[in-house]
């Protein structure tokens, strides 16, 4: 890389703006399903008990497709 052209040490490139979007959605839609889903057990007839299993459950299986996730992820490049 030369220093004397600006355009190749930018950050801000288009596959970066794009990537910082998709997990800005991605985490977004995360973030706004963890509130709603206990509320939306507790109105399909679950208790609370059951809407806090449902969310540590759905808290965990996320946690640990994340390495699987990463991996199928590195097989692309």
């Amino acid at each position: 890389m030369s220093e004397n052209n600006p355009r190749e040490t930018s950050l801000w490139t288009n596959d970066f703006i794009l990537t910082s979007l998709s997990n800005l959605f991605l985490f977004f839609s995360y973030h706004m399903l963890t509130p709603t889903l206990p509320v939306y057990v507790v109105k399909m007839g679950g208790d609370k008990f059951e809407a806090g299993l449902v969310i540590g459950l759905f808290t965990i299986t996320a946690l640990l497709i994340r390495p699987f996730a990463g991996q199928a992820l590195n097989v692309l490049d």
